[in-house]
């Protein structure tokens, strides 16, 4: 059926209001969307800003932690006031614009670390921090926590930096030490913070007491038993690595451990992987390798200083353990003998949290 003229006209001026309707409705939604990116651009530069200022904080906490007087006092101001409140306004700034934000770019970063986390058996909390802050807090927490050791934890924050700064062979272990000390000067604290500092958990620090692999037989508990032979069933104590690849692994008294041990340190040390009597391949290049030893406690108790008793103690590990193994580690620390001071502070420190716990716990106030 053909319009009429006035039909045509009539459905023509009707075509042409639904247009004009239409051309207002997209203007209005422009001007909302122009808006929202101007709004958008200035959550952005807020933005900037606050990471800005958060960098100028931590480069101020690197300056503080140079030369050879650590200022503990402006550097735990930095980390536990300046940079958290820093770190809130920029955590704040951010959920800002995930309300306003109006093109979204890339995966969301926790869902992927989400995705590693249980992959890993890490802290996802860990994994979204960032790996610079991580570091950047490392000297300053081992000072807190351990005392009486700056020369000792500055020699170990700086060969994790190395290594988290790609200068160490990738097939190797992230990092590797011998700590040389008596009982009760801090090696175990030490191993303890960083496990909990780089890898977030108590349970990603591995401790092997070597006294219980003295004996020929008693490797086999380590790397497992070949086939055929008794207690080929159990698990070598190795092989807990493979769900722990990001871990501490603490190799307690090295020294009473069999010489066939050492060997097997070597290959770890060596190709940073470890081939056990199942076959089964343990791979520890992301892992820090820690040993301990109690070789020329002795020399601490009499009255020399560090200087000599430092090169006593080469003299005696150069006599127990092989020149190949020795050279292959990143670092051997000397730990200081602990002076009345430091005792003391240590005290303090162990009362203030005992005291905590009991408040804590048993709702009792001393």
């Amino acid at each position: 059926m053909r319009l009429t003229a006035a039909e045509k006209e009539k459905k023509d001026e009707v075509e042409v209001f639904n247009l004009q309707q239409e051309i207002k409705k997209q203007q209005r939604e422009f001007v909302e969307l122009l808006g929202l990116d101007q709004k958008e651009n200035k959550i952005i530069q807020e933005l900037n800003q606050a990471k800005k200022e958060l960098a100028q904080a931590e480069k101020e906490l690197i300056i503080c932690q140079e030369g050879e007087k650590l200022d503990l006092d402006k550097a735990s101001e930095l980390m536990n006031l300046t940079i958290p409140s820093r770190k809130e306004k920029v955590k704040k700034i951010e959920k800002e614009a995930n309300r306003n934000v109006l093109r979204k770019y890339f995966i969301n970063r926790e869902d992927i670390a989400l995705t590693i986390a249980q992959k890993y058996d890490l802290s996802i909390g860990k994994i979204l921090a960032d790996e610079q802050q991580k570091l950047l807090f490392l000297p300053v927490i081992l000072q807190q926590r351990v005392k009486g050791q700056k020369q000792a934890l500055r020699a170990v924050s700086d060969a994790i930096f190395r290594a988290r700064a790609g200068v160490q062979d990738p097939n190797h272990p992230l990092a590797s030490f011998l700590f040389v000390g008596p009982t009760g000067v801090g090696k175990t604290e030490v191993a303890l913070t960083i496990a909990e500092q780089l890898f977030d958990q108590k349970k990603n620090l591995i401790r092997l007491d070597m006294t219980e692999f003295s004996e020929p037989h008693s490797i086999s508990k380590l790397i497992g038993s070949p086939p055929g032979y008794i207690g080929f069933e159990e698990r070598p104590r190795l092989e807990v690595i493979r769900e722990k690849m990001y871990s501490v692994i603490l190799f307690d008294e090295i020294e009473k451990s069999h010489p066939e041990a050492i060997n097997i340190l070597l290959q770890i040390l060596d190709n940073g992987f470890l081939t056990l009597a199942n076959g089964r391949e343990v791979n520890f290049r992301n892992t820090i390798i820690i040993l301990t030893t109690n070789l020329g406690s002795e020399l601490y108790f009499e009255g020399k200083k560090m200087d000599e008793i430092k090169e006593e103690l080469n003299f005696e590990l150069k006599s127990h353990f092989r020149p190949e193994f020795l050279n292959r580690l990143d670092e051997i620390v000397f730990f200081n003998p602990l002076s009345r001071e430091v005792i003391k502070e240590i005290i303090i420190k162990e009362l203030d949290l005992f005291i905590q716990r009991v408040a804590q716990e048993k709702n009792i106030t001393l």
